[in-house]
């Protein structure tokens, strides 16, 4: 992760999805597919052709991986895309869509820029997967479940820059750059 964007990350969201097998019912439909990118706000702003890579998410599935479960697909090389995928008429997915070839243990990571939706469920059972996305810490989380957190003595300091951990001293005032220092340190070390 520090390779791709920089030691300057920290959790911008953090969800738990349960997607349910109910065939053949589905939210995905040829009027509604499903497909999108993270950050929908940068895009609207500053359109597709101008979106920077800005965050990363990490797929972890909780529940057995079967071809049928409804993996989150993705579109390859859809990150340098200026256009939304192209998709026929009657179908869900655009061509070349892939649901990724992984096992229990694998984790899925992709940008913000990668267009990407939910497979379909189709196993039996509920496919339950975290989803947690990393971004500059300069960007506003998604999510802020993480207060009550920050106060935990128990925390190292790259912890605690994940939870998100502000620029200040210990008088509050303004450090910058400072709240980045343990994940820098960690990767000079790794």
């Amino acid at each position: 992760m520090i390779g791709l964007l920089s030691p300057n990350i920290h959790l911008l969201s953090a969800h738990l999805i349960a997607l349910p097998s109910e065939p053949p019912r589905t939210i995905r439909t040829p009027q509604r597919p499903g497909w999108h990118r993270d950050m929908y706000g940068v895009t609207a702003d500053l359109g597709l052709e101008h979106t920077p890579r800005m965050a990363i998410k990490v797929a972890h599935y909780l529940t057995p991986i079967t071809r049928d479960c409804g993996l989150t697909m993705s579109l390859p090389a859809s990150h340098q895309s200026t256009a939304p995928p192209n998709i026929a008429e009657s179908a869900v997915d655009p061509e070349g869509a892939l649901t990724p070839d992984i096992t229990n243990s694998d984790t899925v990571l992709f940008e913000n820029r990668t267009w990407h939706a939910s497979g379909i469920n189709l196993s039996g059972r509920p496919r339950i997967a975290v989803m947690m996305q990393y971004g500059y810490r300069w960007l506003q989380p998604v999510d802020n479940p993480y207060t009550s957190l920050q106060e935990d003595p128990a925390l190292s300091p790259v912890e605690h820059q994940l939870l998100g951990a502000l620029d200040r001293n210990p008088d509050g005032s303004l450090a910058k750059g400072k709240g980045a220092v343990p994940l820098r340190t960690w990767s000079r070390r790794a």
